[in-house]
């Protein structure tokens, strides 16, 4: 079993951001964040995302992407840089799937992208229940806010976007091994990731 522990590496000075406004704040036990100043850090952490999780498709299968936070948090855009970074996403047109639900994307893996922006807390719409229990493909869902706790997939990678000052931090929570992985090997591309513009402070080691 992995477990993790978290670890504070200040890459810059941290400035307090205040308590999260969401019901989570507590239960932020484990994870990865990451300072993002500006729409090119916001590319640039999914640019990277995308080429880890092209790396381990073949050994995990499917791996789903929850994303939460506020109106224009980001979302969208770490989604863009995702998909851009995966084979076959330079015929991809990212888009918010807002009034469609559900886009698809011809890339390697592929990617399921959704949008629950207009759906009813706990009211799950039958395409995106069917995707979430999928066996392949990447499955990213913007506004999980709106999905209730006993239709979470257990093994999923969380991805939490607030507001620090004039940037946004974005944490990535690991459910399962397929996720702890992805984390793993984005801490050791910390480095790379500071010289496109995303400064990790909080990462975490294997014990």
């Amino acid at each position: 079993m992995v477990l993790w522990n978290p670890v504070i590496v200040f890459l810059q000075e941290f400035r307090y951001c205040g308590p999260m406004k969401t019901d989570y704040a507590d239960s932020l036990e484990t994870g990865l964040t990451f300072e993002l100043v500006g729409v090119d850090a916001t590319l640039a952490l999914g640019r990277e995302l995308g080429r880890v999780l092209a790396r381990q498709a073949s050994a995990y299968g499917v791996l789903c992407l929850l994303f939460f936070g506020e109106l224009g948090a980001g979302k969208t855009t770490l989604t863009r840089g995702l998909v851009a970074a995966l084979p076959g996403g330079e015929n991809a047109e990212v888009s918010s799937p807002s009034f469609t639900l559900c886009n698809v994307y011809p890339t390697t893996p592929s990617v399921l992208h959704c949008d629950l922006y207009r759906s009813e807390f706990g009211s799950l719409p039958d395409e995106v229940a069917e995707a979430l229990d999928a066996d392949n493909g990447l499955i990213l869902v913007e506004w999980a806010e709106r999905i209730a706790d006993e239709d979470l997939p257990p093994k999923r990678l969380d991805i939490r976007f607030r507001p620090c000052n004039n940037n946004r931090l974005v944490t990535l929570e690991p459910r399962g091994e397929a996720a702890c992985s992805v984390l793993r090997e984005l801490t050791q591309l910390r480095g790379l990731l500071s010289e496109g513009g995303v400064s990790a402070i909080q990462v975490m080691t294997k014990e």
